[in-house]
């Protein structure tokens, strides 16, 4: 049986993976919560389950709490969307696609590269136009929200999808408004199942990504057995291997900080503008970019602000990259400091634009509150869009049995 050693010892077990060389299929890099880097093949994966198979080998057992990514290693070309609207499920799944039908129970969609799809109404948190960048109005917990084009917003139950229309349901009649209408919609989370446990987000290239609880290797294509969109001929989906651009585990032993709701935020605006944090996001609504890369994870901040965690002593670090925007301009300058329990833990003064990320590791080992605060820099708030991307908290190793953590 083979291992990888993780930078702080722990090991991750990997049933009968030969992972010296790759052997068959498309050559992978698996990555550890602790930044351990292996090549692998994704012959024979399953999820949760065991690894791959090598020729000779024995099956067993993958710690999948262990891994953070497994990405393609070599020839994933990225490729365009296309689509009118833009699907986010609740368990973080994201389809570019056109609307085409519907009901009570279900959305119907086509997507440019996977063909037509159904989602079931409860697992969909948002659709929007895409590129529509505006913060979209939460719903609460019993209401839905749908913006128009104009500006402005209807509040009740989503009824019904068709082809044509979204019908909103406002205490005494149903109202159907026309796609056409329509800038983004907001679902509540009433009767919403809790996406706890181990799960993945399986990212394509042309960047749709597909939450699950469980898929599969099989004859290069990877079987999506339980994701939350479906034919509309209720058969399963799988895609070719090629098209996949990483796999991200997701209920393990990191978290990332943007899907950790605050238990703080404090903006001190400079004059009279406000800037709200975003999660996944710029502080501008656009993707999160430093030194020319796009990043899918971290929180898009504005100077001056305070944003605070709870911990409660369930991590042993915080990681992550600290700079400023791909989007902002030469003026930009911040300071950006991490508190762990009051106490200063790093820090970094004149931040500019340009400038190669800043690595964050700092310790919370039995830590209750973790603080990030963003300062003015040389030029009061100008330009100053702080990104804290691939922010992650991580746990504990589990430790063997019958031995104290």
């Amino acid at each position: 049986m083979s291992v990888i050693m993780s930078k702080c010892g722990a090991w991750i077990l990997l049933g009968g993976v030969s992972v010296a060389a790759a052997w068959g299929g498309e050559p992978w890099t698996l990555v550890s919560v602790d930044g351990a880097r292996q090549r692998m093949s994704l012959d024979g994966l399953s999820f949760p389950g065991q690894g791959p198979v090598p020729e000779g080998g024995r099956p067993g057992p993958m710690n999948w709490s262990d891994v953070d990514t497994i990405e393609l290693g070599a020839s994933a070309a990225e490729t365009t969307s296309q689509g009118t609207w833009e699907v986010r499920t609740r368990g973080g799944g994201v389809l570019a696609c056109e609307v085409t039908g519907g009901g009570v129970k279900s959305l119907e969609i086509r997507s440019f590269g996977l063909g037509e799809l159904t989602i079931p109404i409860g697992v969909i948190a948002e659709i929007r136009r895409r590129g529509d960048t505006s913060l979209i109005e939460a719903a609460d917990s019993d209401e839905d929200v749908v913006g128009l084009v104009g500006g402005d917003v209807l509040r009740g139950a989503v009824s019904q999808f068709s082809r044509q229309s979204i019908s909103v349901f406002d205490g005494d009649n149903d109202r159907d408004v026309s796609w056409d209408s329509v800038q983004r919609v907001s679902l509540a989370a009433t009767g919403a199942k809790s996406a706890g446990g181990l799960r993945a987000l399986v990212r394509l290239v042309d960047g749709a990504v597909f939450a699950m609880r469980e898929f599969r290797v099989k004859e290069s294509r990877i079987v999506f057995d339980d994701a939350e969109a479906r034919t509309v001929d209720g058969k399963g989906l799988s895609v070719p291997i090629e098209r996949v651009r990483c796999i991200e585990v997701l209920g393990g032993r990191r978290s990332w900080l943007s899907a950790l709701a605050p238990a703080k935020y404090e903006l001190i605006p400079y004059m009279d503008m406000r800037w709200p944090y975003r999660m996944d996001r710029c502080v501008t609504g656009g993707p999160l970019g430093l030194g020319g890369r796009a990043y899918d994870r971290g929180i898009g901040l504005h100077s001056a602000c305070r944003i605070a965690w709870k911990l409660d002593g369930q991590y042993e670090r915080f990681r992550g990259l600290v700079g400023i925007d791909d989007s902002a301009g030469p003026l930009a300058d911040a300071d950006v400091r991490v508190f762990v329990d009051g106490r200063a833990a790093a820090g970094w003064e004149h931040i500019r634009h340009a400038a190669a990320p800043v690595e964050v590791d700092v310790s919370v080992t039995g830590a209750k509150e973790l603080v990030i605060e963003v300062g003015f820099g040389a030029g009061g708030d100008t330009q100053d869009r702080v990104n804290l991307v691939n922010a992650a908290l991580i746990a504990k190793p589990a430790s063997p049995r019958g031995e104290p953590n």
